[in-house]
């Protein structure tokens, strides 16, 4: 069993973002959020012969115009026009990246036809940007209720659960995501960090096993595969992925201390050592406590020459206080004597 301290991930591999999920840049999103533009006279509002003509001016302006488009819609809308005119100025904003103004002309259309369940989506799609998972997880799932759902809302919905640290739901969404798309990297790594987040480490680490083999210079995917192995009380096979980081020259200071406390539990002093001194050679400006602490340990092993050879590269790092200097020092000579 091992005492290695956990493995801290860089910044942002913990959980799913935004620019992670990479939705807003997808071609195919936004083939159909385009799409989204056509009417299905099934679950949406009515639209006057009048209206239809609007519409017939302004959808070709929509392919190269949109200001224009924008404009000339606003001056034929009647406050009592159409829901389908609201969410029309509202897909043409979203497109402009005018978010409160789109956010606003989709609010209006919901009121005034409640079961417009595109209007729906889009508005979720507004408020996971927005940061509004609450907002977004009842967007989205009031679509659902009315009978839609495609890989996105589903993706997106479990984005939004996640973020409220409701697992359980989120990976039912991310899912269902999945299952629509299945060469989806984005919802199958959303599945993969709500069951490691559940701690069902196992699950994780098989996972993991089908991320790696799509993409093995991911480094995030074999460092949350590491820590899948330390939940599993299987240090060297944790320690197996953080010198494959390494090798793919993507070790932090955090995973290199986690190496090399890995091996220092597991009584392998020469590669505790070798996975201190790299870390210390990633940043030699790094605060002196950790490098000093690693020292201590590897003083108390005393079981191999490298123990002595830690201290002695005190000078590569940038050392504020003096007392630490001369404490690394001290366990330098006190070693030696020993």
């Amino acid at each position: 069993m091992t005492n290695a301290l956990p493995l801290r991930l860089p910044a942002g591999a913990s959980q799913v973002s935004q620019l992670e999920l990479d939705v807003w840049n997808d071609p195919v999103f936004k083939k159909q959020f385009d799409a989204y533009y056509g009417i299905n006279a099934e679950s949406e509002p009515r639209i006057t012969p009048e209206e239809v003509v609007i519409l017939e001016k302004v959808r070709p302006l929509m392919a190269d115009d949109l200001p224009k488009a924008e404009s000339v819609l606003k001056g034929r809308m009647k406050a009592d026009c159409s829901a389908i005119l609201d969410f029309t100025l509202g897909g043409i904003q979203f497109q402009q990246n005018n978010m409160a103004d789109a956010l606003g002309n989709y609010q209006k259309a919901v009121a005034k036809f409640p079961s417009f369940r595109r209007a729906w989506r889009n508005l979720g799609l507004i408020y996971v940007r927005n940061g509004r998972h609450n907002d977004a997880i009842s967007a989205f799932t009031k679509m659902i209720e009315l009978g839609g759902g495609d890989a996105y809302s589903y993706g997106l919905l479990g984005f939004a659960y996640a973020a409220k640290l409701d697992y359980q739901a989120a990976e039912a969404a991310y899912r269902n995501a999945l299952l629509l798309q299945p060469e989806s990297t984005e919802w199958r790594l959303g599945v993969t960090r709500c069951v490691f987040k559940q701690q069902r480490f196992e699950d994780a680490v098989t996972m993991l096993e089908t991320l790696i083999g799509r993409d093995p210079d991911k480094a995030d995917f074999w460092l949350l595969q590491a820590q899948a192995y330390l939940g599993l009380k299987q240090p060297l096979k944790a320690a197996v992925n953080l010198e494959a980081v390494d090798r793919l020259g993507k070790a932090t200071v955090d995973s290199l201390y986690t190496l090399g406390n890995v091996y220092v539990s597991e009584n392998l002093i020469d590669l505790a050592a070798s996975a201190f001194l790299r870390a210390i050679d990633v940043d030699v400006k790094q605060p002196f406590a950790r490098p000093l602490q690693s020292a201590e340990m590897l003083a108390a092993r005393r079981k191999s020459s490298h123990t002595m050879t830690l201290p002695v590269t005190s000078n590569r790092l940038s050392v504020s206080p003096k007392r630490d200097a001369n404490r690394l020092s001290d366990l330098h000579t006190d070693c030696q004597q020993r």
